[in-house]
């Protein structure tokens, strides 16, 4: 499953922002209000695209490298940081989804 995701994700998880600044850009303007939230739903997901490569992408390299026979003394820090880490993004997908949902329902 790891490697699996470990493929895919970067495709989607790039594929996110981008469709999502293409949906802000591309139709046409409804009001505003709808131009605002497809725009904050665009920024958010480009954040979780950043905080992904600046805090887990490194975690992941670092553990991968470890010896499970032999893990380092920061071992527990490096999995609760990266839990952390987890949970930022897929909050900030999550929202920026529900956003979007809130524009289509809303202006559709």
């Amino acid at each position: 499953m790891l490697l699996t995701l470990g493929r895919v994700m970067p495709v989607l998880m790039t594929l996110c922002p981008v469709l999502s600044i293409a949906y802000a850009i591309h139709l046409p303007a409804v009001d505003g209000s709808a131009n605002a939230i497809r725009w904050l739903a665009a920024t958010i997901f480009v954040a979780a695209l950043v905080s992904t490569i600046v805090f887990n992408v490194p975690i992941n390299l670092a553990t991968g490298r470890w010896d499970p026979q032999n893990l380092p003394q920061n071992w527990k820090y490096a999995r609760d940081r990266w839990e952390f880490f987890q949970g930022v993004p897929s909050w900030l997908l999550f929202i920026g989804f529900l956003l979007l949902c809130l524009v289509v329902a809303t202006h559709h």
